[in-house]
């Protein structure tokens, strides 16, 4: 029993002053007491996207936006990158006519899942914030399109083919709300047709159609 007070008192003796030797942790990364250039942490949101070019407007398809991201800060300025798994694609709604029960609403679906890989400069005006632009990649896992009035239909995807990349352009912004975690947004919108205008069906869209979409999240950053 002595023995075992020994040990307890040993532990704690080391616990003390290990904690004591110990520089205490900042307040908030990238603050100007943090000591680390890198930090490493996961995002974990929602894209609410449009294909510009379909027969339909409006942010309506809502999707996940989840992967790991490095984040890098030195003095004002710094960088991130992420590779991630990004649902991107549109709803519509739109009164159509039907030869065989008249108007009906003609409901259209388009998922399309990508792995994205953005790259950014950052920029540091304070300790809890940052703001960032650049570009990203993303490489196309699946896609799925589909109408439904009074019958569903389903597209082909070899007469109706999306290109297998997506480059965007991006700005976006994240707030610090407690040490290592923020809440962020970012607005990214296609440099080059995800779909030519030759490979949309002509009575649902028209031109190119590209990618438009908003980011909602909250990610952590180990300290």
């Amino acid at each position: 029993m002595k023995m075992m007070k020994t040990y307890l008192l040993f532990f704690f003796l080391s616990y003390v002053i290990n904690s004591y030797g110990q520089p205490p942790k900042p307040a908030y990364i990238f603050s100007d007491e943090d000591q680390k250039t890198f930090h490493g942490g996961i995002d974990l949101g929602a894209n609410i996207s449009e294909v510009i070019g379909d027969a339909y407007h409006g942010f309506h398809k809502i999707g996940w936006y989840v992967g790991p991201m490095v984040a890098a800060k030195y003095k004002q300025f710094g960088g991130s990158i992420g590779m991630y798994y990004s649902q991107k694609g549109s709803r519509g709604v739109r009164e159509v006519y039907s030869n065989y029960v008249g108007q009906v609403f003609e409901k259209y679906y388009l998922d399309l899942n990508y792995v994205e890989v953005p790259i950014q400069v950052l920029f540091f005006p304070d300790k809890r914030m940052f703001f960032g632009a650049g570009v990203s990649y993303s490489r196309l896992l699946k896609s799925r399109e589909e109408a439904q009035s009074d019958i569903a239909y389903y597209f082909d995807p070899e007469l109706y083919p999306f290109r297998r990349q997506d480059w965007c352009w991006l700005i976006s912004g994240k707030y610090q709300f407690w040490s290592g975690w923020f809440l962020g947004a970012r607005f990214s919108k296609s440099l080059q047709p995800v779909r030519t205008w030759d490979h949309v069906h002509p009575q649902f869209g028209s031109g190119h159609q590209t990618n438009m979409y908003f980011t909602f999240s909250v990610s952590y950053l180990v300290p």
